[in-house]
Protein backbone atom coordinates (compact mmCIF):
# COMPACT_ATOMS: atom_id res chain seq x y z
CA UNK A 1 0.00 0.00 0.00
CA UNK A 2 2.73 2.45 0.91
CA UNK A 3 4.57 1.69 -2.31
CA UNK A 4 1.42 2.28 -4.34
CA UNK A 5 0.91 5.64 -2.63
CA UNK A 6 4.50 6.69 -3.29
CA UNK A 7 4.24 5.65 -6.96
CA UNK A 8 1.02 7.65 -7.33
CA UNK A 9 2.67 10.72 -5.82
CA UNK A 10 5.63 10.39 -8.20
CA UNK A 11 3.29 10.01 -11.18
CA UNK A 12 1.39 13.07 -10.01
CA UNK A 13 4.61 15.06 -10.04
CA UNK A 14 5.52 13.86 -13.54
CA UNK A 15 2.21 14.05 -15.42
CA UNK A 16 1.22 17.59 -16.31
CA UNK A 17 -2.60 17.49 -15.80
CA UNK A 18 -2.24 15.82 -12.42
CA UNK A 19 0.57 18.20 -11.46
CA UNK A 20 -1.74 21.15 -12.05
CA UNK A 21 -4.33 19.65 -9.68
CA UNK A 22 -1.69 18.75 -7.09
CA UNK A 23 -0.12 22.22 -7.02
CA UNK A 24 -3.40 24.16 -7.20
CA UNK A 25 -3.17 24.65 -3.45
CA UNK A 26 0.33 23.57 -2.39
CA UNK A 27 -0.18 24.64 1.22
CA UNK A 28 -2.77 21.85 1.49
CA UNK A 29 -1.67 19.12 -0.91
CA UNK A 30 2.04 18.86 -0.08
CA UNK A 31 1.52 18.40 3.70
CA UNK A 32 -1.47 16.16 2.94
CA UNK A 33 0.68 13.90 0.77
CA UNK A 34 3.39 13.74 3.42
CA UNK A 35 0.84 12.99 6.14
CA UNK A 36 -0.76 10.24 4.04
CA UNK A 37 2.56 8.51 3.39
CA UNK A 38 3.60 8.62 7.05
CA UNK A 39 0.20 7.47 8.33
CA UNK A 40 0.06 4.61 5.80
CA UNK A 41 3.53 3.44 6.86
CA UNK A 42 2.58 3.56 10.53
CA UNK A 43 -0.71 1.78 9.82
CA UNK A 44 1.02 -0.99 7.89
CA UNK A 45 3.55 -1.45 10.68
CA UNK A 46 0.81 -1.73 13.29
CA UNK A 47 -1.20 -4.17 11.16
CA UNK A 48 1.83 -6.43 10.64
CA UNK A 49 2.66 -6.43 14.35
CA UNK A 50 -0.95 -7.19 15.29
CA UNK A 51 -1.26 -10.03 12.70
CA UNK A 52 -4.51 -8.62 11.33
CA UNK A 53 -6.14 -10.64 8.50
CA UNK A 54 -5.95 -9.52 4.87
CA UNK A 55 -8.99 -7.29 4.20
CA UNK A 56 -8.59 -5.27 7.36
CA UNK A 57 -4.84 -4.97 6.94
CA UNK A 58 -5.47 -2.89 3.81
CA UNK A 59 -8.55 -1.00 4.98
CA UNK A 60 -7.22 0.36 8.24
CA UNK A 61 -3.97 1.90 6.90
CA UNK A 62 -5.94 3.39 4.00
CA UNK A 63 -8.42 4.99 6.37
CA UNK A 64 -5.57 6.22 8.57
CA UNK A 65 -3.83 7.72 5.53
CA UNK A 66 -6.99 9.49 4.36
CA UNK A 67 -7.73 10.90 7.79
CA UNK A 68 -4.17 12.04 8.38
CA UNK A 69 -4.00 13.62 4.93
CA UNK A 70 -7.15 15.66 5.45
CA UNK A 71 -6.26 16.64 9.02
CA UNK A 72 -2.61 17.49 8.45
CA UNK A 73 -3.23 19.24 5.14
CA UNK A 74 -6.07 21.30 6.59
CA UNK A 75 -4.12 22.33 9.67
CA UNK A 76 -1.05 23.30 7.63
CA UNK A 77 -3.19 25.35 5.24
CA UNK A 78 -4.92 27.11 8.13
CA UNK A 79 -1.55 27.86 9.74
CA UNK A 80 -0.11 29.22 6.47
CA UNK A 81 -3.20 31.37 5.85
CA UNK A 82 -3.06 32.76 9.37
CA UNK A 83 0.68 33.36 9.36
CA UNK A 84 1.34 34.44 5.77
CA UNK A 85 -2.09 35.73 4.76
CA UNK A 86 -4.42 34.26 2.18
CA UNK A 87 -3.53 34.07 -1.49
CA UNK A 88 -4.96 36.60 -3.97
CA UNK A 89 -5.74 39.04 -1.21
CA UNK A 90 -6.03 42.68 -2.36
CA UNK A 91 -3.08 44.70 -1.16
CA UNK A 92 -2.52 48.43 -0.96
CA UNK A 93 0.59 50.47 -1.67
CA UNK A 94 2.38 49.47 1.49
CA UNK A 95 1.36 45.81 1.19
CA UNK A 96 -1.07 45.48 4.06
CA UNK A 97 -4.08 47.74 3.41
CA UNK A 98 -6.60 47.33 0.60
CA UNK A 99 -6.91 50.21 -1.83
CA UNK A 100 -10.11 52.13 -2.11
Amino acid sequence: MIYLLIVLLILTMILRPLRRIFFACPTFFIPAAAGAVVAAAIGEYVMVKACVPWPLSLLIPGAMAAGAAIGFGGSCKAWCDQTLGERNQPRGRNGNRPTG
